[in-house]
Parts: structure tokens; sequence; C-alpha cells
């Protein structure tokens, strides 16, 4: 099931953008890995029960202690909302028209295997 959804993600990214097929494999791996990564830090505040108002609180303690951090954290708090799937489904997002056809290649139904 993995190969077919990379596979489809590929295909969809060389399609849309013309990327070489060596740089969309590597595009969508990493996309996966940091998917991964942050269902995997849900899952283990979960199992710890760590929750996320006390580990957002104890990262704001430690950025307000060093200099010049508060507005890069700002800026990373920005660009994260904006990558989020509600901001990136929003057609006024700037990311939108290049997120659909991935968007699309994901969510659909049919594969071809």
């Amino acid at each position: 099931s993995y190969q077919v959804f990379h596979n489809s993600l590929v295909e969809a990214l060389i399609q849309q953008d013309g990327i070489p097929e060596e740089e969309a494999h590597k595009v969508v791996k990493q996309a996966f890995w940091a998917y991964l990564s942050e269902g995997l830090s849900k899952k283990f505040q979960q199992h710890y029960g760590v929750s996320q108002f006390a580990l957002s609180e104890y990262i704001k303690r430690v950025i307000r202690r060093i200099p010049c951090a508060t507005p890069v954290a700002r800026k990373i708090k920005t660009l994260m909302s904006s990558m989020s799937l509600p901001a990136l489904l929003n057609s006024h997002s700037p990311y939108h028209k290049d997120f659909m056809p991935v968007y699309n290649a994901v969510t659909k139904k049919e594969f071809c295997i």
C-alpha cells in the first residue's frame, strides 16, 4: 500500500512540476517522514501523558531565554500554520494550486497497480 501511495505521489509531482523522477522520490520521502514524525510525536504525548499545552508552554519558556529567538519562533509558527491541511485546501493560499494535485493523488480512491 505504501509503495502504491509513494508511486502515485511521485507521478503526480512529475506531471505537475516536471521534475526528474529521482527528485520527486526524494520530495515524497521527505514529506512522508515529516508527517510520520509529527504523528509519532503526538502518540508519544498521548502514551506518556504529556499534554500539548504543557509541551507548548515549556517550549515558550525556553525560547524566551534565547536572545532573538522570539521573532524566529513567530516566523516558524506562521509558516507552519500556512502549511496545515485546512490552509492548503483554502483557494486563497499561495500554495493551493501546487498542493491540490498532490492532495488529489493521495485522496483518489482508485489506484492503478
